[in-house]
């Protein structure tokens, strides 16, 4: 039963409008996540270009390595 199913299914309009309002807070709440998502990967990505050769060796990194990954897009 999809959302559209579950509103119609609803008896009052304070019911629908609830349910409406509710299935627009979660997708609220999915895009919060995938850009927080998002920004931490860029901030770590860019935490990787201000390490210096002993952290990288530490972490199995090489400055090459390193490079390529501080410097993908935030998207990928």
């Amino acid at each position: 039963m999809g959302t559209n199913d579950t509103i119609k299914g609803l008896s009052s309009p304070a019911a629908r409008h609830g349910a409406i309002l509710r299935t627009i807070w979660q997708g609220v709440e999915a895009l919060v996540s995938r850009v927080s998502a998002i920004m931490i990967k860029r901030r770590s990505r860019l935490h990787l270009l201000d390490l210096t050769e002993e952290q990288l060796r530490d972490i199995g990194v090489n400055r090459r390595e390193a490079r390529l990954e501080g410097h993908r897009p935030f998207w990928d």
